[in-house]
């Protein structure tokens, strides 16, 4: 009598290393920070462990706010393990925000990170759109002329 016997991993990578919450003092010029951390470390019974998402990395500018951080893990049969941490950046008490719309008191500015990322997404849009017609002529709808996109931007 043959008999089949078929292991299947059920269980999530464990994380063997998942960074603090970290607090840094913005740099007075760009009223933010750069933060580096000591990536996230996991590992599992199938020894195949690979980031699968990773929101931010070590090494990046981060505004002043509150920023979650997140990674990931996928194991090779599909389980999933999450590390999270935030990356808080304040104002020094010697901090004063100027700007041309008027003045800025400490601790007022939450998630400018958004207004960024924000602007990130709509350039990604026009950026896609752009990839799709650099190269095509388009026909202006009122005119009777053709218009060549410029390619000098790749």
């Amino acid at each position: 009598m043959l008999m089949l016997i078929i292991l299947v991993d059920t269980h999530a990578p464990s994380i063997l290393f998942c960074p603090n919450n970290l607090t840094k003092e913005a740099d007075l010029q760009s009223f933010g920070a750069i933060v580096t951390w000591e990536e996230p470390i996991a590992d599992d019974i199938s020894k195949h462990v690979m980031i699968l998402l990773q929101t931010h990395s070590s090494g990046n500018y981060f505004a002043v706010g509150t920023t979650i951080v997140s990674y990931i893990f996928r194991d090779s049969s599909n389980n999933m393990a999450k590390c999270s941490f935030s990356v808080t950046i304040v104002l020094g008490k010697d901090a004063k925000l100027h700007n041309h719309c008027g003045n800025y008191k400490k601790g007022t500015i939450k998630n400018n990170h958004l207004d960024f990322q924000r602007i990130l997404v709509l350039l990604s849009i026009l950026m896609f759109i752009y990839s799709h017609i650099y190269s095509q002529k388009i026909q202006h709808p009122r005119r009777r002329f053709t218009i060549a996109l410029l390619t000098s931007l790749q």
